[in-house]
């Protein structure tokens, strides 16, 4: 790991579970407020119960727990993201993924605000930035370039598209892999 990466790595502040707070949540206390929602923001959607579960706890105690990884992201980016797939064409087929439950599946980026110090040193690595002088302004410029970057890290929305239909499973994370996602998904349907 060069220098700089190390630098802006130890900058990441880890996301402090509330086992308690985890273990208190029921998803009945949360259906009405889960149902009322994505079908204002979704309308003509369907979700799994395993994506309405995660809104669920993110409701309940801010982060969601994916693969034992937690992952904290404010509901309203999550109901942003789902609005806007359901209202286009965005997101990107999910290959081995699709393969592996034998339908398509796919994805989109969102969120990546709780991932800025992985971004920022992704870009760091890509681009060699560990060679030159490390000081405030390289250091404050490439955190600037590296959020400005259209492709970054981050969760993801996982959902599926049959006719006009967009069909949500869960929300992911590439570091929990593809094996889960496939279980998840073959359990899901």
């Amino acid at each position: 790991m060069s220098s700089i990466e190390g630098i802006i790595k130890s900058l990441n502040i880890p996301i402090r579970r509330d086992y308690d707070l985890e273990n208190s949540w029921l998803y009945e206390n949360y259906v009405a407020r889960i149902d009322e929602a994505l079908e204002y923001h979704c309308p003509n959607s369907t979700f799994s119960l395993s994506m309405k579960q995660q809104i669920s706890k993110l409701y309940h105690q801010g982060y969601v727990v994916i693969e034992n990884l937690p992952v904290a992201v404010p509901v309203h980016a999550v109901l942003r993201e789902l609005e806007i797939i359901a209202s286009s064409n965005k997101g990107r087929k999910l290959k081995k993924i699709t393969n592996g439950v034998g339908f398509e599946v796919l994805h989109s980026h969102f969120g990546q605000s709780s991932f800025i110090v992985e971004n920022w040193a992704n870009y760091v690595k890509n681009l060699k930035l560990d060679e030159q002088e490390i000081n405030v302004e390289t250091m404050y410029s490439s955190l600037l370039e590296s959020v400005s970057k259209p492709k970054k890290t981050g969760e993801w929305v996982v959902y599926s598209r049959l006719n006009q239909t967009v069909h949500f499973w869960c929300l992911w994370l590439h570091e929990a892999g593809n094996e889960a996602l496939i279980k998840l998904l073959k359990n899901s349907t």
